[in-house]
């Protein structure tokens, strides 16, 4: 048969176990017995697989990859096959694929029994630097050590795109929360040396292509589980419009040094560049401190214009109050944090807070936020309040009502169908009042802070100012 793929290169077979009486050439009847031979291959444009593949220190590449590949136009098929990398006490950290060129990853299974497993910290599913493009396979990691940790199932800064019945496992016996299931972008974007920056493939201080300054994921469907969140970093672009995200329940009640469980309180995604969600399923019922859907960050922005959601009942082991959708950290004024949310999401998930912003009270921190739930808006920075820093938007029939917000230095605006049921002002700020919006002043003595422009300002006693 002409193993001559339409684009003009060759169809190349592995099989580790192969023992026949005729050379191997890579044919479907005479395979390579490593994958290294078949990459060698100029013509090579699609690599499929007819064993496993096992790969530990001593058979890795010279770099410390199981696999390695700069090939702009490569397919690796799995063909219900699982590639194996087992490691330990290495640096830097290693990966069963790497990719610098074009590549797509698949499994023609009929079963989906395809896939890689990697066992030792810190050791990688995927790394990538090029484009990347999964289609099938599951690809799981092994806890290891007495910590029970666990290293990223990808790390990229390149393009990747996540389709068909692709399955991303985290191990539900790892015990040290410490690597999100996908990271996407530069967790220390402003190093200049290695050691400041082990996690990232490569020092974005060092990067001269401005095309090459941002990572970008799309998400169209597939399974991610874990103990743990996808999540898109800084200089990240992640897009969701599909897929099934769920937090699984932690296996043991141990506790980490600072009393929290392991399962770091059930964030499904985390965001600290720009995310938009269209579509998906995200399921955090099944942690023992409900987190958010959307756990995001100083700076960022989210955009959430569909999906289905599976809310815990508590938060952070709080009974009194659900898990909310979207969980903002606040920690400066500087950067504005942008949080865009669909009406018929906000109205589908109940009595769960649409936001719920929790503010640094040992560094007296700020919030600098744009938060939009349908035509319902709140622009400018937000203060710590007194005793509790938590202000929760809960969006209740067509209304995003406030328990309590406080405004910080300069101007605040709020618009559309707003309630404040408790408004804090500072000395040096303003808060404007669009039409439609209604709050409660928590000090009349501040109604010269106040600026209507259509709303409604009342006192504690419910009395308009």
């Amino acid at each position: 048969a002409d193993d001559s793929d339409a684009a003009g290169g060759k169809t190349y077979y592995v099989d580790a176990g192969y023992e026949g009486t005729t050379t191997s050439d890579g044919s479907e009847k005479a395979p390579f017995t490593t994958i290294a031979e078949a990459l060698a291959k100029t013509d090579v444009s699609k690599i499929v697989l007819m064993s496993d593949l096992v790969f530990g220190n001593a058979n890795t590449e010279a770099n410390g990859n199981a696999i390695s590949t700069s090939i702009d136009g490569l397919e690796i098929d799995l063909n219900g096959n699982v590639i194996k990398f087992t490691s330990k006490d290495i640096s830097p950290n290693y990966y069963a694929i790497y990719n610098t060129g074009k590549l797509t990853v698949s499994d023609s299974s009929k079963d989906s029994t395809g896939g890689i497993t990697v066992t030792g910290y810190p050791i990688g599913v995927f790394g990538n630097e090029g484009t990347l493009d999964i289609t099938g396979g599951t690809f799981k990691n092994v806890a290891s050590g007495d910590e029970k940790k666990v290293y990223y199932l990808m790390n990229n800064i390149g393009t990747v795109t996540i389709s068909g019945d692709a399955k991303f496992l985290m191990d539900k016996d790892m015990e040290t929360v410490n690597s999100s299931i996908i990271k996407n972008g530069w967790s220390e974007p402003e190093a200049t040396e290695k050691k400041d920056a082990p996690n990232d493939l490569v020092l974005f201080s060092t990067i001269t292509d401005e095309k090459k300054k941002t990572a970008t994921v799309n998400i169209e469907k597939g399974t991610f589980e874990g103990k743990t969140y996808v999540k898109n970093d800084e200089h990240g672009v992640m897009t969701i419009s599909g897929g099934d995200f769920k937090v699984v329940k932690a296996e043991s009640n141990k506790f980490s040094s600072d009393g929290k469980f392991y399962d770091l309180k059930g964030n499904v995604v985390f965001n600290y560049g720009k995310l938009t969600v269209t579509g998906g399923t995200f399921d955090n019922t099944a942690s023992i401190f409900g987190g958010a859907a959307f756990y995001v960050a100083v700076g960022s922005e989210t955009t959430i214009d569909g999906g289905v959601y599976k809310l815990a009942s508590n938060y952070e082991g709080n009974n009194k109050l659900p898990a909310p959708l979207v969980r903002f950290i606040g920690a400066s004024a500087a950067d504005e944090t942008v949080i865009d949310i669909d009406a018929g999401v906000a109205g589908a998930i109940g009595t769960h807070p649409a936001v719920r912003a929790v503010l640094d009270t040992s560094t007296n921190a700020v919030g600098n936020i744009d938060i939009t739930v349908g035509s319902a808006s709140v622009k400018g920075v937000m203060a710590n309040i007194a005793d509790s820093n938590c202000p929760v938007f809960t969006y209740t029939d067509g209304k995003l009502v406030i328990d309590k917000l406080s405004a910080g230095t300069g101007n605040s605006y709020v618009s559309g169908n707003v309630k404040i049921e408790s408004l804090v002002v500072a000395d040096d700020s303003t808060v404007v009042l669009g039409s439609g919006s209604e709050a409660i002043l928590a000090d009349s003595s501040k109604a010269d802070k106040i600026v209507s422009a259509g709303g409604v300002l009342k006192d504690q006693k419910g009395n308009t100012i």
